[in-house]
């Protein structure tokens, strides 16, 4: 069966840009309208709520991020494989259909990734600016540590959006700014090698945080 078209998906899509911003801006709505139901409710805590809503999102984030740096440069390498060699890996090869696989399932997790980071930023800029009027003693003291987690959230978004820029554009990545295949893969190579350190880093991090939380007295 064949899916509905109308006037807003075909303006939608004549730019790729513009459906992007379509999806952010409809997270925002989301999280603002979670955000203001959550209020609504008796006893709320701003800082609680805030507190709670990062502590069960950015392990999802984390964990998100860790397959992403596994399949983001192999969705990018066989895309511009399909540039460098459309006899084996164009689209009627067996290789391009699992390039563009690969490429969907990259593109669907990237949207993902960008809601939990839109929802993230949004919530947080939503209740700290309540906070700073509200109570700016406390807010100013943990200034800094609110300002690197905003700015984290946003370089986590902006990387996503881009990322699934790329992907979608009917370009190649490396293969159109070095016009060598020798010095394609070699950049891949280099790409692979800093993502797998990343997601050491990020698991390490992981083990880190669950054994500091283990290691803490349960209180009744």
């Amino acid at each position: 069966m064949k899916a509905e078209e109308n006037i807003l998906e075909n303006w939608l899509k004549k730019s790729l840009w513009r459906d992007i911003f379509y999806k952010i801006c409809m997270w925002c709505v989301i999280s603002i309208v979670s955000f203001y139901i959550a209020a609504k409710t008796a006893n709320f805590d701003i800082a609680k709520y805030l507190l709670n809503f990062l502590d069960k999102s950015m392990p999802q984030v984390n964990y998100g991020w860790m397959v992403l740096f596994i399949i983001i440069p192999v969705s990018f390498f066989m895309k511009d494989m399909e540039a460098m060699k459309p006899d084996a890996w164009g689209m009627e090869t067996l290789r391009g259909k699992c390039g563009a696989a690969v490429r969907k399932v990259t593109c669907d997790l990237l949207l993902w990734s960008s809601g939990i980071s839109t929802a993230l930023l949004t919530t947080s800029l939503i209740a700290l600016t309540i906070l700073f009027y509200r109570e700016p003693q406390v807010a100013y003291k943990n200034f800094a540590q609110v300002t690197l987690i905003l700015m984290v959230l946003f370089i986590f978004l902006c990387a996503n959006v881009w990322c699934y820029f790329m992907l979608k554009r009917d370009k190649a990545a490396l293969f159109s700014i070095m016009n060598s295949q020798r010095g394609v893969k070699l950049g891949y190579f280099f790409i692979m090698l800093l993502c797998l350190y990343d997601i050491h880093d990020i698991s390490a991090d992981i083990d880190k945080k669950a054994t500091v939380e283990q290691s803490q007295p349960k209180t009744s």
